[in-house]
Formats: structure tokens, C-alpha cells, sequence
């Protein structure tokens, strides 16, 4: 029996009340949110408690019909007093009362927990005469006999209950007329009058209302004592005319709101939920007082399992029947382990037996078996395994209980009967929705609904709750139980039908195996449909796809038709067919390959990855949680334990399928693509005749599916697809890709079994390249093959392309793993017995030629990884240089690994050098076709570019038709359209963090072209750069120069280009950029002038110049990456001081950074209109330093005017400066020495490359100061041997020329001493010319020029003038204090103005016109004071003096300069005064400058005292001192000072 989460409560209805009640009640079950708390447990809620309400009489009598629902019997007013036919009636019930009689071990039968009496009385007089009586025989017959006796009340509590009294009141009555509470008391004096007369129970009289009555009569006394009465009102509407008293009593029924009746009902099922969870309560504290007591008693003799198991599953069943089905769960768990426990003590009768035993066989398998074997089982047929394996874990199949109470239970039987259990319980917690539609079943499914179907029909609402959700952990224990406990129980089951048989034969183990594998196959079904849910898409499996598979698969048969009629499809009897809103729209995660077959025998290949899938696809796939996937885990580990039992079934009848089949196939068989039908193999044009089993074999199968299976190939082989496909669907959903790909690789070789291609190439497609991955090489090369079959018949070339490249890989794996000199071949490896399977023999003869073949017809390259294909794959990391021409060579050198020859259109090798920020690449090629032989090849590749630079070896290319062969050095993959199929993991190429390089060179001889500044350089002009190109020993045909700027900003005037000193070459008029000229011959030179411009100032210059030029033995092309210093080295300044008649330029030259310069000359060149008065000129070179400027003064003139009166604009003057840098001297005399030396040298070959690198490194390892050391001592200092990095460069040479290149090198850093070539030599300066810079001066313009002086008189109070400067070098004295008379002189000059005389200006006049001016002295008030106006305004005309006298007063003794005169121009424009504030807003409108001669005058101020008198007589007293007696002043008299002297002291004069 079914536990169920429902309480029985039994009512007692004489008046036949229930149906008026069922419609309220009804809406209001189940109890929910109801909370239990148990003293030795903690808090537990139940959110609903569902009751089934049985009536009285079916428990006195369970013989008796009774209708489930009462209120069908009602179908008039009058039916209500009915009694049914055949029952006693109520009154003869209450009469004589019979109980039921407990069994011995309680649990074993349903007893109600709460007993409810259905009271209608509508009169006081009714219930005091009849009433009463009746309800108080009714509790004394249903009231235990002894509530305090210890034994009856453990018997008693183990099926307690509590009982109910509730008062109906039916409308229209006199009851109905009273309200709830009688109105003469409050409701505090009611409950004081309930107490009080409760203590006498039956008797008394109240004038109270009914209720009042009942509850002063029933309830208890205690404090604690539950409230048992209460009391509902039934509305008019609900009940039958009939029902209510006929005439109605005069009393009007007293009106109740509808809150006042919600009240009520809320009040009856508050009452019920308490007294349910009292009665819930004591039982279970009953049970558990037995079970420790039980358990405490278990050593002791006679002590029997079943009837603890008993007792505890009533402990069980009882938190199953208020639905703590966790509860109940953990009781179940614990039995099971109790159980195990017993059997093992069992076994090594470690107790004496005193747990009791249990029989070693089950009867009813016992039977089944012998029936098996005798051809049929009469005696079966009618007993509880006439269809023993539908539902096999259903606990309705055999009475367990009476067999555990009989303790006549088996093994077998008690571990499914505990996991049925089990099972109910996690599929109660699971609550699986359900579909609504019924699953459709034939003879081969289960007749009866899922357990979880029936579950949620006893125990729920057929529609779930909306917040009811599914639990999945729950679904997840059922499975990982499931996948533990059937193999387990399938061992039991084993040994118990192998003990029942005395006799051993093959037929008996081949039936006892069909029994076994049918049971857990069924067992393993049934936990797959009970798990299957809606939320997981892929337990639910639509018939209509199903079909479409099906039909599918079986089309190779070309007897559809005729299995359809004689098979039925597995598919849709194995799983029944459900409806959901998922149908239509399978997760594109799980559509098996052939769904979207290719439209056409020809494809063009998809080079997207195959298990990438389409965009789209990916984007619709619905989310997954964890759960789910793990449900999904676990249910695909019970479809592969199908799976496994079937391929068992299988294996006894000499079937196989998937990888085992491949044990015993031919190898890969050659297909013509000429006449592919002719050549399809005869197994897949006609399906195998079904080879059925011998009728002992299929005996014992009891399982309807696997029956069918093993009627024929077809029908095991259609079975066998359906759990793999399902399997695989189910572990692509959890993720587990592996898994899932596996179970691929036996659908991928069925299907080639087949003949259907298609399908099997869609899976090998997927499942190839996981087996390569993993390295699986056997598994591998399997699939490439039947992959490679099914390509070629579907004329599928591209990719049948790629699966010969990929198996012509593996053949070369292992001709390279022979060869290897690590391979121990003395080792014996076992042989297979089949070629198929071994890959060492490997048909790949023709192959190649083949492969090249089909690739031809590709519009696309094949690129393939080249070290897949050959060995020793060797590229020389060094130049040779031919002897005749320009360019270089390398060789290549690689093994051919096939028999086949190999005809390669182009080798090339690639050599890519990314130094300065740009990308440059060199192709080396072979000069033809090349045909490839089996073995060691070496190809020469050849190049016509001569560079300077480090390349990495990056790519080696060699194309042979459509296929190309590629080799990277370095860790990039090559690009690839195809898939991963081709990528062989057993011959990996590990790449290095960098690729191998080399270094590239011109040979001798060879053209150059050296890029530099222009040596004469002109400020005002465009720049310009200067190409050099010198031919070598080459002659040039023709000459093509481009010139790529590489800085942001520079312009190259190529179409201005010219060739300079050089008349016999002609250059072509510039098109498209490039600059051509004719014929060169050889050892000559020629330099290109480029003129160039910059948009910002540039510090370097960077050019990428191209020449392409042409000789007698070809075309050839020279590529440079040439780096230009455009920085000045020098700066120039100059500051002007204009006189009267002349001006004075100084020009001071310093250097732009801190490397020195030598000055050879300087020269300001005069212009037509002013001469130029020059110093000495430079003799010697003068050294020019960062701290030490070089200064030349010019005297500027300007010259007279001609007769000729017409205007020239007047032309600057040009400073030439002529200097060498001193750093490029070092540079030139280190290069020409190391050049001079290593011509003559054994090592002269390397000139090309060792004197460029000497060149790069001077620059950054030669320090300033060594310039400057060089510069003063006319040594240079050469760089160390470690400083020029040479190692670099020898590493990159030849190893035999290594050591002697190594020993010349350190011997010329030893031995070199070098002095700094002079400028005056002839040979040096011819080879390494001086550098010129011009420089255009303006001449400023000056529109006035002042001249002023200040001339000092002699003092006011001196009686002789002081001498004049003039006439007196010395400066004047002048007394402190003491006026001194001035002459400020000032006349102005316009000679300096460039304005013609006949346009003067708005601000200055004309030449002859006078001009307003303002002078002002400045000095230092504490020095001098200045009487009169230190700023006045005057009015002089040109080439005029005006005098002013200034007075100036000396206040501070010393020598000081002469006050400062400013003078500048005030405006005379209209409306101005003449006054000097009216100009202020107009000065600086005319240039004016000032020349005061006076400036660096002085005069010496002293204080006016010439002699003092000082009386010391008392000097040396104490406290005495020195006494002035008089003082004589500078220019009169004596001043004496009166005083009392002491007679006899002397005076002293100072």
C-alpha cells in the first residue's frame, strides 16, 4: 500500500450534515502553514496537510460499500435522514458499539487522528431530552478506557486521536435565532460559567445558548485542555427546502455577517490543525519510546528484525502522513542501513542468527524461473509476477508488509521494498509536473501511470500550486540512488536465483542473465520515466522526431515498410510520447547531424570549425543551471546502463555494435569516384538478413522492449541507436561534451555499417577531432578512414582532400618515428589480428598523387603544416652571396617521406624584419619547378635584393597544385581555412619563443645607396638631401629610384630632384614618384639632390630608399632603412648697436648640443647697399665648445646714395660659416682605418657588414667627452672590442670563418692608435668635404637715432673749475653735498630709416620735419638729487643739437655712474598737444633708440673735509677719551672749534 500525505479523519453524520458542509470545507483543505514542535526534534513546518474524511461506518465495517464521496447518495432532502442500504442505522451504531481490534504491532493499519461529530440540534428541549444522551454515548464509545494505564496507553497512543464536536446550525431554526454568545453575560462571564459548571458534566440546567451547552457539558476542565466544540452556520441558499422545519418557528434567525461566518470557519480549522497535531504528537512520542526500547533490547535473544523495521516504518509512515516527507526519507535511510547491517551479520553469524533469518531464495522468482525452463509457468501467470517486470519498484505488487510481519521475506524483496519506498518519498519531494496529456502505452510500456502520476493524484491537486516549484536535488538523489541500487539489487537477485537452482548449465546462466537484465533494464526505465520533467527539454522526447529518426536510420533496409508492420519503433514504446510547449523547437545543442544534411553531393567547404554551428543556432540554445545538468548527468549514466545490458544480450547472440564491430571489418576499401555506385559496399546497398535467436535465448527475457530487441538485428540495432542517441543528448546537455562525442563514435560506425554516409560523416566530423586532441592515434586513424569512405562516395572532395592530408600525416608520424634514433625497435609489439586496426599499416601508396589531384579542382589553397608531412626540416641561417651578381642565397633542406613524387610548383622561403616600426619582407624561391623525390632533398632559394638588416626565418612555403606545404619558425600557427581535422598530435612541432635569425648583407661590389644631409645648406632655401649612389662593380642598364618617407610630416620633392657634379647622367622626367636615369658603369658614383620641406621640425629624418636597377645578368633591387640627422649643429645670435654713422654687429656661433665644432671660417658678405668692415679672418681652425661661443664683431656702413634716385628693396647681408663636426671627424678617421686594414686583410669579404655595423655603433657607444678629449689633444679613442657588440655580427657568419673573424677584430682594437685628422689636409678634406651654412641678416631698421651726453662742471662753491673728461682721463671728484652743474646735449639722426623721403609714415615726419620728443633722466634717488625736471618735452629738428642744464647734488660718498637719459618720440598726430602727456598714447609707433655717450662715466664723490684737530690728553685716564678741537674744509678757510685745554698738551693734526 502506497503511503500517502493525508490524515484520516472520521466523522460521525446521523443527521446526514456533510453534504450541506462538503462545498465549505472542500474550499477550505488542505490545512495549511501548520507548525509542529516536538521536544526531542526541532521546529518543523508543513505548508499544507491534505485530509481525507472517511465516515464512521466504513471503519466498523470494511466489508461494506460505501460511496467515496457522500455526497453523491444525497439526491433529495428527504436522502439526508436516509441510512443506506445494508448499514446499520446511526442510532443502532451508538447502541452497540464495536472497535475495531488493534494488531499486535501497531503502524500496520490506518486509524484516524481526529474523530468529529456532525451535531444538528435546533432546540434546547431536543438536546436536554435527547440530544445530550446521545452525543455523551458517543464520546464514552470513542474515549480510551483508561487514559493513566501504562499499557493500554502505549497501545492506545500508537493510534491516538482526538475527537470533535460541531454544531450545525440549519437556518430557519430556533437555534438559528440565537446569536454565538447568550446576550444576559459577557464573554469573559461565559467562559467563568464554562469553567465553573464543567466540573459537573452532564447535568445542569442553563438558560445559555446550545454552543454555550456543548461547551459547558464536553469540553474539559484542565487549563491546558484543547477546545473540542464548535459551531458553524449554514446560509440558506446551501441547503434544501426540505430540510428546513416546516412551519418555521416564529423566532427570527438571528442575522451573521459575512465576517462572523468566515470567523466561524476559521475557528473549526484552527481546532482541527490543533487537535491533529495533539493526536500527531503522542504517536510519535509513542514510536519513539518503543524504537529505543526495541533497539535497546537487540542483543537479546529472540529479537527480530521485521518487527523493529515494522515499528519504525509506522514511525515513517506516520511523518509521511502530515507530509514530513524528509523526515520519513531519513527514517527509510536508516532502516536500509540497518538492514545491510543485518544481512552481514547474517552472513558471519556473528549474532547466532538472533536477528533472525531471512529465506535465502524468493519464491515467486523461483517459480518464474522453474517456468522458464520447463516453457511455461501455469503457476505464475495468475500470481503477483504475471507482469512482474512493469514498474518492478512499486510496492503494490506483493503484500511486503504481511511478508515482513510473517518474517517470510527475502533479501530481494526487502531491498526493493525499502527503495520503492524511497522512491515514492523523492518523487514526493521532487513534485514533477506532470504534462496534461496521457502518455500513450501499448503492451511493451507500463500500463499504469508513473508513480510520480499517482503520487500527485492521492496526495495533491491534479494542477500544482503557482508557488510550488520543482525540486531537482531531489530528482538528482533519485537517479545516483537508482544508479547504486540496481546494479546491487541486480546481484541479489543473481545469487538468489542461482541458490533456487541445484543444476549449472550454459542455459540456465543464459536465462538466469535474461531474467537479471530484464528486471534492471525495467528498474532503470522506470527511474527514467518517473525523472523525466519538463524542465529538462531533453527527458522529454516527442514521437513525431523520434519517428523522423527512426525512419532515418532504417532507410537502408529498403524493407520500411514491412519492419514498421512487424516492429514496432522501440523508440516510442520505450518512452512514452508526451505534449509540451517545447515541441518544435529542440535546443539546437542536441539536433543529431544528419538533421541539416548537405543539399547537394557537391560541397563547397564551410572553413567555420564544425562544432562551432551556426550563429544563430548558439544564441537560441535555452540556459541551463546546475541542476539540470546534473539531472541530466545522472540520467544519461541510466540510458548507458541500458545500453550496457543490451549490448550484453547482444554479445550472447553474436551481435555488435559500434567500435567493437570494427574487430572483425576488411580494411579501407579503394572507391573509384568514376562509378561510385558500383563500388558501394554490398552491405550497405541491401540491409543483412535478421538473424533472430534460438528460442532458448530468448528465453527469461521478460521485458517487452528487450524481447523485441532480440527478435532481430534491426530491431537490436534501432534499440541500441535510440539509447545512444538519447545518452548523448543528455550529456551534451550537462556539458559533458566527451561523454557525449564518444557515444558518437558508435552512432558514427553503425551508420557506416549502414550505408547512410551522410549521418556518418556528420559524426565522424565532430568526433575526430576529440579523439586527436586526446591522442587516441588508433581510435583516430579508425575514423579517419570510414570518414575518409564516406566523403569520397559523397563527392565531397574538399573535405575528402582534408582527410587524406590528415591520414597521409599519420603515415608520416610514424615513418619518422621509425627512423628516429630513439626508437628501440627490438622491442616486440603485439600484432593486431586486423589490418584495420593497426596503423602501421597504413595504405598511403598513391595517395599523394591522389590528394593532388582532387585538390586541383578546389577554388580555395589547402595550407597544411609542412612538418606533418617531412622530416628534418633545416633552413642554414646564413647568406651566400654570389660571385658575379647582386642578391643572395640560402639552403633548404628537408626529407620526403612517401613514395610518391612530389611535383612542386614554387619552394619559397620568407624573411621578415620588423625593426624601425615597419614590416619588411624578403621572398627567396626556387628558379623552377622542383620535383620531389622520397629521401633527403636540399633547394637552393635565391633572391635579386641586397638589404642590410636582421630578418627572422619565418615561413617556408612549398605549393604543389592546390595543396600548400607550410613550415613557421616562429610560434604564429599558419593561417588555415580547414577545420581541425588535419592537426595531427602525434608529430608536434614545438616552436621556439622566437624565430631563428640571420643576418642579411650586400656581397663586394655590390650597388649602394647612402643617404645624407646636404653639405651647403641655405637658411632661406628648401632643404635638400643628397642620394649617393655608387654602382660597384656593376653595369648599370637603367636605374629606378623611390623614395618612401617613413617620418610624419616630410615631403620629398622627387620631381625636383637633379644629379650634382655629374654631366654625363641624365635623369628622366619623375613619374609616379620614382626617379629614373640611364646607364651607370661600373665603380662610379652619382648623387641625386632631393629637395625636401617638413610640416613640424624634425629631429631625424627616416627614408626608405628603393633602387631597382637592371644589369646584363638581371633585375635587381637594393633596400635600405636610412636614418638622417636634420638637427643643426650650431646656433647663431647677433646683437646690434646702431651709431651716428655705423653699426656694430657681433655675431656669436655656439654648438646646438655638446659635441665641438671646428670654426674654419666666417664671413659677412656686403649687399649693394651697406659695406661690411670685417676682423681678421680665421687663420686656424678655432675650436667652438658648448661653454666657449665664438664671437666676430662687423662694422655695418651704410653706403652714399647714387645719382639714381629710383628705390631698390635692400638685400640682407649673408654670414657664411664653414666648420667641420668633430664627431664626424672621429667617425670618418675610425671608418677610414678599419677600412684600409680590413681590405688588406684575410677577412676583406665581410667589408659589407662589419664596416656598417662599426658605423651604428659609434654612434651610441662614443662619449662627449672623448670628443672633446679628441678635439684638444688631436687623439681619438677607439671603442673596446665588448663595446661594438661584435659577437652579434660573428654569430651570424659562417662558424668555419668564426674564430678568424673573432681574432682579427681583437687584434685591431689592440693595436689601433688613431690621431684626429687636420683640416688642412688635402686627402682628408677631398674625401670628407667641410660643411656650410648661410645665414641671410637683415639689417634692422632704426627710424630715429638720438645721441645724447652729459657734461659735468665744476662745483658751485669750487673757486677753480675741474678739467673736462676730455682733457682729463681721471674721473672727476666732486664734494659730498655739493651742487655740480651738467650739460645734457641731444640731437637725433633719421639715416637709419629704410622710408623713402617722399613717403613718410602717419607717425614720422619727413626728413627736414621737426619732431616732438620727450627725454628723462633716471638715476638712484639715494645717490644723486636732480634739481630741476627729470622729464621734459622738447621739439629739434634732424641733425640738430640741443643743450639742457641739469643740476645734480651728490648724497652718498663713492663712485657712481651718471644719471641714465631715455629718450623717446611723442605723437603729433591732430588733436594732440604738444605737452608730453598728449604723446603717451603714441609711443612705440616710431623706432627710437638712444645712444648716450655718457654711459659709462662716473665721478667720485667725497665728503667736503680736508684736516681734523683732536686733543688726546686724556686718552689715557679712565673713562677719557679723545678731544676734536677744529676741522678745515675742502675749498676755503679752516673751521676751529673753541675748547679748554689742559696746559702742556700737545696737538696733533690729521
Amino acid at each position: 500500500m502506497e503511503g500517502s500525505s493525508k490524515v484520516t479523519v472520521e466523522y460521525h453524520d446521523p443527521d446526514g450534515l456533510l453534504p450541506l458542509l462538503s462545498e465549505q470545507l472542500q474550499s477550505r483543505l488542505p490545512l495549511r502553514n501548520l507548525n509542529w514542535k516536538s521536544s526531542s526534534r526541532p521546529l518543523r513546518s508543513i505548508d499544507a496537510l491534505h485530509v481525507d474524511l472517511i465516515p464512521e461506518l466504513v471503519q466498523q465495517n470494511a466489508n461494506l460499500a460505501v460511496p467515496a464521496n457522500p455526497a453523491a447518495s444525497v439526491s433529495s432532502p428527504s436522502d439526508l435522514q436516509k441510512t443506506p442500504a445494508g448499514l446499520p442505522s446511526p442510532n443502532d451504531a451508538l447502541k452497540t458499539p464495536t472497535r475495531q481490534r488493534r494488531h499486535q504491532i501497531p503502524g500496520l493499519h490506518q486509524t484516524p487522528y481526529l474523530r468529529i461529530y456532525l451535531f444538528r440540534c435546533d432546540d434546547k428541549d431536543v438536546y436536554r431530552a435527547a440530544k445530550r444522551q446521545r452525543v455523551k454515548d458517543w464520546i464514552k464509545a470513542h474515549t480510551p478506557l483508561s487514559q493513566g494505564s501504562s499499557s493500554a496507553s502505549k497501545q492506545e497512543n500508537h493510534d491516538a486521536f482526538e475527537w470533535m464536536i460541531l454544531h450545525v446550525v440549519v437556518p430557519d431554526t430556533v437555534a438559528a435565532s440565537e446569536p454565538r454568545v447568550s446576550s444576559s453575560t459577557s464573554k469573559e462571564s461565559n467562559n467563568a460559567s464554562e469553567k465553573a459548571s464543567s466540573s459537573s458534566r452532564w447535568g445542569g440546567k442553563s438558560s445559555g445558548t446550545i454552543l454555550e451547552k456543548l461547551k459547558s457539558d464536553f469540553n474539559e476542565s484542565s487549563k491546558h485542555a484543547p477546545d473540542r466544540i464548535a459551531q458553524v452556520r449554514l446560509p440558506k441558499s446551501a441547503v434544501p427546502s426540505g430540510t428546513v422545519p416546516s412551519p418555521a418557528p416564529p423566532v427570527g434567525s438571528h442575522g451573521f455577517s459575512p465576517q462572523e461566518q468566515d470567523y466561524a470557519w476559521d475557528d473549526l480549522i484552527s481546532k482541527m490543525k490543533n487537535l491533529i497535531l495533539l493526536s500527531f504528537d503522542r504517536r510519535v512520542a509513542q514510536y519513539e519510546d518503543d524504537i529505543r526500547e526495541r533497539e535497546a533490547q537487540r542483543s537479546l535473544p529472540g529479537w527480530n528484525f521485521c518487527t523493529f523495521f515494522l515499528l519504525k516504518e509506522g514511525l515513517a509512515r506516520g511523518f509521511e502522513s502530515v507530509g514530513l516527507v524528509d523526515d520519513a526519507l531519513v527514517g527509510y535511510d536508516e532502516l536500509s542501513v540497518g538492514l545491510d547491517s543485518i544481512i552481514r551479520e547474517q552472513a558471519s553469524d556473528e549474532l547466532n542468527n538472533q536477528a533472525g533469518t531471512f529465506p535465502q531464495i524468493t519464491e515467486d522468482l523461483h517459480k518464474l524461473l522453474k517456468g522458464e525452463l520447463i516453457g511455461k509457468a501455469p503457476e505464475v501467470e495468475s500470481g503477483a509476477y504475471a507482469n512482474a517486470f512493469e514498474q518492478p519498484l512499486n510496492t503494490s505488487k506483493k503484500d511486503y508488509r504481511e511478508l515482513i510481519l510473517s518474517n517470510n521475506i527475502s533479501v530481494f524483496d526487502f531491498k526493493c521494498y525499502i527503495f520503492s519506498r524511497q522512491l515514492a518519498l523523492l518523487l514526493r519531494l521532487s513534485n514533477v509536473r506532470r504534462h496534461g496529456s496521457k502518455p500513450a502505452m501499448d503492451r511493451r510500456s507500463y500500463s499504469e501511470p508513473p508513480m510520480s502520476a499517482r503520487i500527485s493524484n492521492q496526495g495533491a491537486p491534479a494542477t500544482p500550486r503557482p508557488d510550488e516549484s520543482e525540486d531537482l536535488p531531489s530528482l538528482i538523489a533519485l537517479c545516483l540512488r537508482a544508479l547504486s541500487f540496481i546494479p546491487a539489487a541486480g546481484r541479489i537477485m543473481r545469487e538468489d536465483i542461482m541458490q533456487a537452482e541445484s543444476v549449472t548449465t550454459s542455459q540456465l546462466d543464459a536465462l538466469v542473465d535474461n531474467v537479471v537484465s530484464s528486471w534492471m533494464f525495467s528498474a532503470a526505465q522506470q527511474i527514467l520515466t518517473e525523472s523525466a520533467t519538463s524542465s529538462l527539454p531533453v527527458s522529454i522526447f516527442q514521437e513525431g522526431l523520434d519517428n523522423a529518426s527512426a525512419s532515418k536510420l532504417l532507410s537502408h533496409s529498403g524493407k520500411q515498410h514491412e519492419q514498421k508492420a512487424r516492429i514496432p519503433e522501440p523508440k516510442t514504446n520505450l518512452h512514452p510520447a508526451r505534449t509540451s510547449s517545447l515541441q518544435g523547437r529542440r535546443p539546437p545543442s542536441i539536433e543529431p547531424p544528419w538533421i541539416n544534411p548537405p543539399s547537394s553531393s557537391t560541397l563547397v567547404y564551410d572553413s567555420s570549425p564544425a562544432d562551432s554551428g551556426p550563429r544563430s543556432a548558439k544564441e537560441k540554445t535555452p540556459p541551463t543551471n546546475n541542476y539540470l545538468q546534473q539531472l541530466a548527468a545522472q540520467r544519461a549514466e541510466l540510458y548507458m546502463m541500458q545500453r550496457r545490458l543490451l549490448e550484453r544480450l547482444g554479445t550472447a547472440r553474436g551481435w555488435s555494435m559500434g567500435w567493437s564491430t570494427l574487430k572483425t571489418s576488411d580494411a579501407l576499401q579503394t572507391i573509384s569516384l568514376s562509378d561510385v555506385s558500383d563500388n558501394i559496399p554490398e552491405e550497405a546497398k541491401s540491409p543483412r538478413e535478421p538473424q533472430p535467436g534460438t528460442t532458448s535465448d530468448e528465453k527469461g527475457l521478460l521485458q517487452p522492449v528487450l524481447a523485441t530487441a532480440a527478435g532481430s538485428l534491426d530491431a537490436f540495432r534501432d534499440l541500441f541507436l535510440s539509447l545512444s542517441e538519447r545518452a548523448s543528448k543528455h550529456f551534451a546537455f550537462a556539458k559533458l561534451v566527451k561523454a557525449a562525442e564518444q557515444i558518437m563514435g558508435d552512432l558514427a560506425v553503425i551508420n557506416f555499417e549502414t550505408g547512410d554516409y551522410a549521418t556518418a560523416a556528420a559524426y565522424f566530423q565532430r568526433i575526430a577531432p576529440l579523439y586527436s586532441e586526446d591522442r587516441w592515434v588508433l581510435i583516430e586513424v579508425t575514423i579517419l578512414k570510414m570518414y575518409a569512405q564516406c566523403l569520397k562516395v559523397l563527392h565531397r572532395k574538399d573535405e575528402y582532400s582534408r582527410i587524406l592530408l590528415t591520414l597521409l600525416a599519420k603515415a608520416a608520424t610514424k615513418q619518422t618515428s621509425r627512423s628516429s634514433p630513439h626508437v628501440d625497435h627490438s622491442v616486440q609489439v603485439p600484432k593486431m589480428s586486423s589490418n584495420w586496426l593497426d596503423e602501421d599499416e597504413i595504405e598511403i601508396e598513391g595517395q599523394l598523387r591522389e590528394l593532388l589531384d582532387f585538390s586541383a579542382e578546389l577554388p580555395y589553397n589547402l595550407t597544411v603544416q609542412m612538418t606533418k608531412y617531412f622530416d628534418a626540416v633545416v633552413i642554414e641561417p646564413f647568406i651566400h652571396h654570389f660571385k658575379d651578381r647582386d642578391g643572395f642565397q640560402m639552403k633548404a633542406k628537408f626529407r620526403h617521406l612517401f613514395d610518391d613524387e612530389l611535383e612542386a610548383r614554387s619552394i619559397k622561403l620568407r624573411l621578415v624584419n620588423t625593426t624601425g616600426g615597419q614590416m619588411r619582407e624578403i621572398w627567396l624561391e626556387a628558379e623552377s619547378p622542383v620535383t620531389i623525390q622520397k629521401g633527403p632533398t636540399a633547394i637552393w632559394l635565391r633572391t635579386n635584393i641586397s638589404i642590410v638588416g636582421y630578418f627572422n626565418l619565418e615561413r617556408l612555403v612549398i605549393e604543389a597544385k592546390k595543396v600548400v606545404f607550410v613550415h613557421e619558425f616562429s610560434s604564429k600557427p599558419p593561417p588555415s581555412p580547414s577545420v581541425n581535422l588535419t592537426a595531427s598530435t602525434t608529430q608536434q612541432t614545438i616552436p621556439s619563443n622566437t624565430a631563428p635569425r640571420l643576418l642579411c648583407y650586400p656581397r663586394n661590389g655590390a650597388l649602394n645607396a647612402v643617404m645624407s644631409l646636404c653639405r651647403t645648406i641655405h637658411i632661406d632655401k628648401p632643404k635638400s638631401i643628397d642620394v649617393t649612389i655608387s654602382t660597384g662593380d656593376n653595369e648599370i642598364l637603367s636605374t629606378d629610384l623611390r623614395l618612401r618617407a617613413g617620418s610624419a610630416g616630410l615631403r620629398l620633392h622627387v620631381n625636383k630632384a637633379e644629379v650634382v657634379d655629374d654631366a654625363n647622367v641624365t635623369l628622366e622626367t619623375p613619374t609616379t614618384g620614382s626617379i629614373k636615369f640611364g646607364a651607370l658603369s661600373s665603380y662610379t658614383s652619382c648623387v641625386v639632390r632631393i629637395p625636401y620641406d617638413v610640416e613640424n621640425a624634425l629631429r631625424e629624418l627616416l627614408i626608405r630608399p628603393e633602387v631597382t636597377y637592371k644589369t646584363p645578368h638581371g633585375e635587381y633591387i637594393f633596400l635600405d632603412n636610412a636614418s638622417i640627422n636634420a638637427e643643426l649643429p650650431l646656433d647663431v645670435n647677433v646683437f646690434d648697436v646702431f651709431k651716428k654713422n655705423a653699426l656694430f654687429s657681433k655675431f656669436t656661433v655656439r654648438t646646438a648640443g655638446k659635441t665641438p665644432l671646428r670654426l674654419l671660417d666666417i664671413e659677412l658678405k656686403e649687399s649693394d647697399a651697406f659695406s661690411v668692415a670685417s676682423p681678421t679672418r680665421i687663420t686656424s681652425p678655432l675650436l667652438v665648445f658648448s661653454h666657449g661661443p665664438a664671437c666676430m664683431t662687423y662694422k655695418i656702413t651704410r653706403r652714399r646714395a647714387g645719382s639714381n634716385t629710383s628705390v631698390k628693396p635692400e638685400q640682407p647681408l649673408m654670414l657664411a660659416v664653414q666648420y667641420r663636426c668633430i664627431d664626424e671627424d672621429v667617425h670618418s678617421a675610425i671608418e677610414d682605418k678599419f677600412f684600409a686594414d680590413l681590405s688588406t686583410s684575410a677577412i676583406s669579404t665581410f667589408i659589407s657588414i662589419l664596416l656598417p655595423t662599426l658605423r651604428s655603433k659609434l654612434n651610441s657607444h662614443t662619449l662627449t667627452t672623448n670628443y672633446e678629449r679628441a678635439a684638444m689633444l688631436n687623439r681619438i679613442s677607439i671603442p673596446s672590442f665588448e663595446e661594438i657588440e661584435w659577437e652579434d655580427i660573428i654569430a651570424t657568419i659562417p662558424r668555419s670563418q668564426r674564430e678568424e673573424v673573432r681574432d682579427w677584430l681583437h687584434a685591431w682594437h689592440t693595436r689601433t692608435k688613431i690621431e684626429l685628422p687636420s683640416s688642412s689636409d688635402p686627402t682628408y678634406t677631398d674625401n670628407h668635404p667641410s660643411r656650410r651654412i648661410i645665414i641671410a641678416v637683415e639689417v634692422p631698421t632704426m627710424q630715429i637715432l638720438h645721441t645724447a651726453r652729459l657734461s659735468l662742471q665744476h662745483p658751485i662753491s669750487s673757486q677753480t673749475p675741474p678739467p673736462t673728461p676730455s682733457h682729463n682721463p681721471h674721473p672727476i671728484i666732486a664734494p659730498l653735498g655739493q651742487a655740480l652743474r651738467a650739460t645734457l646735449s641731444i640731437h637725433h639722426t633719421r639715416h637709419w630709416s629704410r622710408l623713402p623721403p617722399s613717403s613718410p609714415s602717419k607717425t614720422t615726419p619727413s626728413d627736414d620735419e621737426p619732431m616732438q620728443f620727450i627725454y628723462e633722466l633716471h638715476t638712484n634717488p639715494d645717490i644723486f638729487l636732480i634739481s630741476g625736471p627729470r622729464r621734459q618735452t622738447f621739439t629739434s629738428p634732424p641733425n640738430e643739437t640741443l643743450t639742457f642744464d641739469v643740476l645734480l647734488i651728490p648724497l652718498q660718498p663713492g663712485r657712481h655712474l651718471l644719471p641714465r637719459v631715455d629718450i623717446r618720440p611723442v605723437g603729433s598726430g591732430p588733436g594732440r598737444g604738444r605737452d608730453g602727456r598728449a604723446g603717451d598714447a603714441d609711443e612705440g609707433l616710431v623706432s627710437c633708440e638712444t645712444d648716450y655717450r655718457s654711459q659709462a662715466e662716473t665721478v667720485v664723490v667725497v665728503k667736503g673735509v680736508q684736516g681734523v684737530t683732536v686733543d688726546l690728553r686724556s686718552a689715557g685716564q679712565v673713562g677719557g677719551g679723545g678731544v676734536v678741537v677744529g676741522v678745515e674744509r675742502r675749498g676755503g678757510g679752516c673751521g676751529i672749534v673753541e675748547c679748554d685745554i689742559p696746559p702742556g698738551t700737545s696737538e696733533r693734526e690729521i
